[in-house]
């Protein structure tokens, strides 16, 4: 099966999760691999492209919305005034003048980031801290818009990148946590009573984080905010998760088959035992050598105790029995050709056959 049918299984048919577990750790490694990949290209890549084309790129967005600066000698200087405030976050760069620190400091609690600058200085507020800078601390640093744009190739390669070093993160953090995922399998594999070790567990969870992380990803590529999504991320990969186990777990049942029954030749469940190719008691059946009642078949066309019966060769009641092709008075109810010539005790009956002596144990004549 190839990585992308695997996918699709892996979201909607459960029942194929216990192939999976034939699946060599090479190819495990690489689903997750790549799984990762169209997570990390639909929630990140295509989300920079669609924002990189909006802006029209990062050259046209400098010009249009950031006015010509120049930093150097430690003075900035700024063609127009920049002021920005949506919701808490605050910018204000005006360098006409000085802005005091203390009434800064007040005026930034409200936000949760901040960016003000004059002349000589910059205040930045970020995850509730607060930071200054003169810009004579800087050295000789001579900056402007025009050379900014000269970065922005350097920008889109560290850009690039630093896509690259995130994604092996994001590899190594998908592997890391469906350590704790299988973990939880373990105890639904004891209580299923799947007899799954922990390196089958583990790989039935990688494949268990397959629609979770589909679901995700649009999620980021649409820009949807789903409250303790992390919660229903988990949860849907458990629910998965164990109904892998229980699959895997009728998959490992052996189906029922008769086998070697003590008690007869070819078993009670055999090819030719109770329930077999020839029935309950023909053929070569449950009791004796060869069959319970008769040589084929109970009640046959050689009768119960007929045949190559439970009591002798030519049978306990005679060559051809109670019920047989010879009726019963013909030749009688005890015997073929009579009870003593071939009967209970006769040399064909029960002992030379049976259970008798070897002639009879009456009269040759009646």
């Amino acid at each position: 099966m190839n990585v992308f049918k695997e996918m699709g299984c892996s979201v909607g048919k459960v029942s194929a999760y216990p192939r999976f577990l034939g699946n060599r750790k090479g190819k495990v490694f690489g689903y997750g691999v790549l799984l990762i990949f169209f997570y990390f290209f639909l929630a990140y890549l295509i989300s920079g492209v669609i924002f990189l084309a909006r802006i029209g790129g990062l050259g046209k967005s400098l010009e249009e919305n950031v006015p010509y600066f120049r930093l150097v000698d430690g003075s900035l200087s700024v063609e127009r005034p920049c002021y920005f405030e949506s919701g808490g976050s605050l910018v204000d760069i005006d360098t006409s003048g000085f802005f005091d620190l203390e009434e800064a400091y007040d005026y930034a609690r409200d936000y949760q980031s901040v960016i003000i600058m004059d002349v000589e200085k910059m205040m930045l507020k970020s995850n509730g801290q607060i930071q200054t800078a003169y810009f004579s601390d800087f050295g000789d640093l001579d900056i402007s818009r025009d050379s900014l744009k000269n970065w922005i190739p350097m920008i889109y390669v560290s850009a690039f990148l630093g896509g690259i070093l995130t994604y092996i993160v994001q590899v190594a953090l998908f592997f890391f946590a469906i350590l704790f995922l299988a973990l939880i399998g373990l105890l639904f594999n004891s209580i299923i009573k799947a007899n799954l070790t922990f390196g089958q567990v583990y790989l039935l969870g990688v494949y268990s984080r397959t629609l979770p992380l589909a679901i995700k990803a649009l999620l980021k590529l649409f820009h949807v905010n789903v409250p303790f999504f992390w919660v229903i991320n988990f949860g849907i990969s458990l629910i998965y998760l164990y109904l892998a186990i229980q699959h895997a777990k009728k998959g490992s049942q052996p189906q029922n088959a008769y086998v070697y029954n003590p008690g007869s030749s070819y078993g009670q469940g055999g090819g030719y035992g109770q329930g077999g190719t020839y029935g309950q008691g023909s053929g070569y059946g449950q009791g004796g050598s060869y069959g319970q009642g008769s040589g084929y078949g109970q009640g046959g066309s050689y009768g119960q105790g007929s045949g190559y019966g439970q009591g002798g060769g030519y049978g306990q009641g005679g060559s051809y029995g109670q019920g047989s092709g010879y009726i019963q008075d013909s030749y009688g109810q005890g015997s073929g050709y009579s009870q003593d010539s071939y009967g209970q005790g006769s040399s064909y009956g029960q002992d030379s056959y049976g259970q008798g002596g070897s002639s009879n144990s009456g009269n040759t004549d009646r």
